[in-house]
């Protein structure tokens, strides 16, 4: 699923660091029928599949003035009420409709009766759009959200995928700071390895799974010299947020890198 980010900056024109940083990403999936183009917003911290309205990172107080703008943008948002195959059973509290996809071969696959939830809060919400949580639910005790569905579970009990797996293949071809809206900033890959799909590029013996929510390198120490002496921090845990790829030292490290810079 080829994705798009976006960010404040596509409302106010201002291109700035935030936007290399801190942002959102998206992909327009087909729902219903007919059909409709809508927004599902990736989040590999959330585990559940549900529709909301997504309100973009920087704070309410920030996007207030852009909300107009952002609620009219074309291909966003769900109307189930346009949708002659949309149910919601009220005894489970799932909604199903039709989905459509694309696979590697670029084939069309058709899932009808795909779940997902509608939270409380949003059920008469006008601005809905997908969100898909990808934290593997392995890490959660399902009997605690049953009335949660997941998307890449509910891929694979329709035998589309056969892999809790997915991966996240940027385009390194573009500039984050690109103002360009056709622009797409890479693929969520569902249901097969690196190694599978990519033989060529990905080796089977240097995959690394991970079970956790976060996810980090260890360096075994950083020397930082400056004209107070020489720093040493070892053992640190640099965190990768893997949707915008960045690379972030632990609380601790931080405070003795503003430390040196303070007094130096």
């Amino acid at each position: 699923m080829p994705f798009n980010k976006l960010t404040i900056g596509n409302f106010n024109g201002q291109k700035s660091i935030d936007d290399l940083i801190t942002y959102n990403i998206y992909t327009n999936i087909s729902i219903g029928t007919p059909p409709q183009r809508v927004a599902h917003f990736i989040d590999p911290t959330d585990y559940s599949f549900n529709f909301q309205k997504k309100l973009i990172t920087y704070g309410n107080a920030k996007f207030a003035p852009y909300t107009s703008q952002y609620e009219n943008l074309t291909n966003f948002w769900f109307q189930e009420k346009k949708s002659s195959t949309f149910f919601r059973n009220y005894t489970t509290g799932f909604c199903t409709d039709i989905y459509y996809f694309n696979n590697l071969n670029n084939e069309k696959i058709e899932i009808s009766g795909l779940k997902y939830s509608i939270k409380d809060t949003h059920i008469t919400d006008a601005f809905k759009c997908g969100i898909i949580g990808l934290n593997n639910p392995l890490n959660f005790d399902f009997k605690l959200y049953e009335r949660e569905a997941f998307f890449i579970n509910e891929l694979k009990e329709n035998g589309i995928v056969s892999e809790y797996v997915f991966s996240i293949l940027y385009n390194d071809k573009i500039n984050l700071l690109d103002t360009m809206n056709d622009t797409f900033y890479g693929k969520l890959i569902i249901g097969e390895s690196p190694h599978i799909f990519n033989p060529d590029k990905y080796k089977k013996e240097d995959l690394v799974a991970n079970q956790a929510t976060d996810w980090a390198i260890q360096i075994n120490n950083v020397i930082f010299n400056s004209s107070k002496g020489e720093f040493i921090q070892e053992k640190i845990d640099m965190q990768i947020n893997i949707i915008n790829g960045f690379i972030k030292g632990t609380e601790s490290y931080r405070f003795k890198i503003e430390e040196i810079f303070m007094f130096d």
